[in-house]
C-alpha cells in the first residue's frame, strides 16, 4: 500500500479500509503477481509517485498486501471478484482485480469479503522481500 490514499489505510491499525476498493468496479485494482521482479515493483511505484507529484502530493510506500489469486476470486465457494492478467511493457506480472456483480447488496458483500482477504497478510516495506523497498517509506 502506498499513501496518501484517503480512506484507504489506517496507519494506526495497519489495516486496509474500504476506500482501497474504490476503483474495483471502475478501472479495477492493479496488482503484481508473486513472481514479479523487484524492478516491476519499482516501476509500478514510480508510476504512482509521479502521478501524485503531478497532483501536488507526496507518495510513500509503507506495506504490501499479499494474497493468493484463488482467495481473491472466491470465498466459501462464492465468487467475489475476478483476476485478469494485464501484462504491460516492463511489467509482465501486472494483473487487475475487478468487481463482478451488478447488484448493489452483492457488490457490498463481495467488497467486504475481498477486504477481509486483503487484510490477512499485510507486510511492511521493512520486511517485504528483505526490506529492498524500505527506502520508499515515509521518513521517520
Amino acid at each position: 500500500m502506498t499513501e496518501p490514499q484517503d480512506q484507504a489505510f489506517d496507519l494506526r491499525s495497519g489495516k486496509l479500509l474500504a476506500g482501497v476498493l474504490i476503483q474495483l468496479e471502475k478501472k479495477g485494482l492493479s496488482a503484481l503477481r508473486q513472481n514479479a521482479a523487484n524492478q516491476e515493483f519499482e516501476i509500478t511505484f514510480k508510476l504512482l509517485k509521479d502521478a501524485s507529484i503531478e497532483r501536488g502530493k507526496e507518495r510513500f510506500w509503507h506495506s504490501v498486501a499479499t494474497m493468493p489469486a484463488g482467495s481473491v476470486r472466491a470465498k466459501d465457494s462464492e465468487k467475489i471478484s475476478a483476476v485478469y492478467d494485464t501484462s504491460v511493457e516492463n511489467r509482465r506480472h501486472q494483473a487487475d482485480i475487478m468487481g463482478i456483480s451488478t447488484e448493489r447488496k452483492q457488490k457490498e458483500r463481495n467488497k467486504k469479503a475481498l477486504l477481509d482477504v486483503m487484510n490477512l497478510n499485510i507486510t511492511s516495506t521493512d520486511e517485504f522481500r528483505g526490506g529492498v523497498f524500505s527506502h520508499h517509506a515515509r521518513p521517520v
